[in-house]
Order: C-alpha cells, then sequence, then structure tokens
C-alpha cells in the first residue's frame, strides 16, 4: 500500500498559490492554480502520471496492471491535506483484480474508437482493438472460472 499526500501551499511575495503531492518512497511535484481553480485531484493525477511513465520506462509495466491506476482510499489530514491511498490488487479478491483490468481494457478500447467504427480505422489500431477485445474477454472468462470453483 501508498499514499500521496497533497498540501495546498498559498501565495507568497515570489509564487503563486499551487497543490504539492507528495509520495514518501517517489518524490514530489507542484502544480499551479493560475489559470482556474485546479483541485487537489489535479496534483495527484499529475504524480501518478509521472509514475506511470516511470514505471512503463523502467519495468515495462502496461499501464493497466501498473499498481497507481488501481482503486484508491481518500481522506483528509486534521492539518488539511488530502491523503490517497493506493490499495493493491493483492488486497481484492480475484474478482475484483479481473473486473478492474477488464474497465481498463474497456476504457483504452473506447478511447482508441472515440465514435468511429472498427473497419475504419488504420490496421495497427484495429489490431489493437481486437487485442483489447480479446483481453476483455480472457478476464470475463477468469471470473466465470473462478465463480464455478467457489475462489
Amino acid at each position: 500500500m501508498q499514499a500521496i499526500i497533497v498540501k495546498f501551499l498559498p501565495a507568497t511575495n515570489h509564487n503563486g498559490s499551487r497543490w504539492w503531492a507528495s509520495c514518501c518512497a517517489r518524490g514530489s511535484v507542484t502544480i499551479s492554480t493560475e489559470g482556474g481553480c485546479v483541485k487537489p485531484w489535479a496534483a495527484r493525477d499529475a504524480l501518478v502520471a509521472r509514475f506511470v511513465k516511470e514505471d512503463a520506462g523502467k519495468y515495462k509495466t502496461a499501464p493497466e496492471l501498473n499498481p497507481w491506476t488501481y482503486p484508491t482510499a481518500e481522506g483528509d489530514l486534521p492539518d488539511g491535506s488530502y491523503v490517497y491511498v493506493y490499495m493493491h490488487l493483492t488486497d481484492f479478491s480475484p474478482v475484483v483484480k479481473a473486473k478492474h483490468v477488464a474497465d481498463k481494457l474497456r476504457a483504452e478500447r473506447t478511447n482508441m474508437l472515440r465514435g468511429h467504427a472498427l473497419n475504419t480505422l488504420p490496421l495497427d489500431q484495429q489490431i489493437k482493438v481486437r487485442n483489447i477485445d480479446h483481453l476483455v474477454e480472457q478476464q470475463r472468462q477468469a471470473v466465470i472460472l473462478w465463480a464455478r470453483n467457489g475462489f
């Protein structure tokens, strides 16, 4: 389990107001609130995006299997900062794991299609979409198998 803490940093004589997100094991990031009302989860998302990119480069971790994309428990601390706790899928049943992976794959498929018919996409994207469909079906079959065997 990992946690990200996000704190609001008020404006100073030299800097505007900003959000600071930190994970003790991986580093921190600061984003400005100028140009609109930025929410605390924007800083968290920026830090998570960095972690996912680093993991993909260093460990070749697929984004949908990266622990930083798993569900979070969220809350606030007495000092007014926010905390996001990332629960690894080892903490969940196989059905929850399979559903989470399938949901991520479906979202990727939807993003790739963007309202286009499959046969209108370039051939390489058609192949990627078909591979995603195959992976989603594998996850569905895994859930059925686990349900039959009583987990």
